[in-house]
């Protein structure tokens, strides 16, 4: 995968969490290592207490990933604890919000090479109008392949939304992986 470039990771819907887990332990653990990334997480699926739990689980050290929590504080489940890797935006519909902190965290990093993975699209869509998605995707992806960061969108194979989120990948990733067991 080349420097500024963006990929979809399709995963199967079919023990979703077995594929979801294979796809980040790949994703985290080799490719962001043998990178040298800095990996920011743009949560809107799972709070990133959750996600962080999981990763370590995995042996995947969380406290090394910069989180961009966009569902907690929809859901109230922000915690008190300060953490020095978590932004929280108050809504996934606050798209511009999750712009700028994602910004604040490539200044935060100069110098360094990043990853910024989206998760996921599905969840996107149902919170935000398909148009104002598409047009969030555009700039935002866009703006960060121009800038040499690797990109990566999960999404979920089977989904309702199918045919849009397709759209939107066709739109802005150079290729996709299908990630399902068996």
């Amino acid at each position: 995968m080349p420097e500024g470039s963006a990929i979809a990771i399709k995963l199967g819907e079919i023990n979703y969490a077995d594929n979801y887990t294979e796809a980040m332990q790949g994703l985290l653990r080799d490719f962001v290592t043998e990178k040298g990334l800095t990996p920011i997480y743009i949560s809107i699926t799972t709070p990133s207490s959750i996600v962080s739990k999981i990763f370590e689980a995995f042996d995947i050290k969380s406290e090394k990933i910069e989180f961009v929590d966009v569902v907690s504080s929809m859901m109230m489940s922000t915690s008190d604890e300060v953490s020095k890797n978590i932004i929280y935006v108050e809504s996934p519909t606050m798209l511009e919000y999750v712009m700028l902190k994602t910004r604040y965290l490539i200044r935060k990093y100069t110098g360094k090479k990043i990853i910024v993975i989206i998760d996921s699209l599905n969840t996107l869509s149902i919170h935000n109008q398909y148009k104002t998605m598409i047009e969030f995707l555009h700039i935002f992806v866009n703006n960060l392949k121009s800038n040499g960061i690797y990109v990566v969108m999960l999404t979920m194979e089977g989904s309702e939304d199918k045919e849009k989120i397709n759209d939107a990948i066709n739109l802005v990733c150079e290729e996709s992986i299908t990630v399902r067991e068996g």
